[in-house]
């Protein structure tokens, strides 16, 4: 698949998500490319995520349940120490959120 294919697939997903209740996914999702423009969306057990290229790994990825999910996974850049936050829950999309996303997308993806 192309990149652009990937990047349809995700989008295809955000609208499922928008009409079904979970608007905040648009801007999740702008949030993270805005972060880091490189970065080539894809869907990754069938919620966005976000790699270097199309082939390599998932650095950082959302979805929803009962709530919204925002996580980096084990090949992100992870801070050194014997512990490191890897997932968060998000209860409200605020400007303070989208700043702290994308603070740990900078740092995730380096």
């Amino acid at each position: 698949m192309t990149t652009e294919q990937l990047a349809a697939q995700v989008d295809d997903k955000i609208a499922q998500y928008v009409t079904s209740g979970f608007p905040e996914a648009r801007t999740l999702h702008e949030t993270v490319l805005a972060a880091n423009p490189s970065l080539c969306p894809r869907l990754w057990y069938g919620m966005p995520g976000y790699a270097k290229s199309k082939d390599s790994a998932v650095l950082c990825f959302f979805r929803k349940d009962t709530l919204i999910s925002f996580g980096i996974t084990e090949s992100a850049a992870l801070p050194a120490g014997p512990i490191t936050p890897s997932a968060w829950y998000i209860t409200e999309v605020t400007q303070e959120v989208i700043r702290h996303v994308s603070q740990i997308v900078r740092a995730a993806t380096a």
